[in-house]
């Protein structure tokens, strides 16, 4: 918990706080990523899917400067180069995905 109402960077405990709770998300983040891309080397698309979006939601509740390049890019550009994805991407193809 922090020591104020209301968090502010100047006071120093809230800003520990903040900078803990930073460190922790940082560390969820990782370990999702490693999951997901675990999961994916197994053909568990499923448990792919669900640590590739939880890494998504970590890095989102970060602050600016601590988030991320996401690290499934490569997929997502593979799949809309083999026309999947939503219309208007690279090479879309009757019958893909919507």
């Amino acid at each position: 918990m922090s020591c104020c109402k209301k968090p502010d960077l100047a006071c120093f405990t809230c800003a520990k706080v903040v900078e803990d709770t930073a460190g922790a998300v940082i560390q969820a983040r990782d370990e999702a990523e490693r999951k997901a891309l675990d999961g994916l080397s197994r053909y568990k698309f499923d448990r792919f899917g669900y640590w590739a979006a939880r890494w998504v939601a970590f890095n989102q509740v970060l602050p600016k400067r601590d988030q991320a390049a996401n690290p499934f890019k490569d997929l997502v550009q593979a799949a809309r180069a083999r026309g999947f994805g939503p219309p208007g991407t690279t090479n879309r193809i009757p019958g893909g995905a919507v």
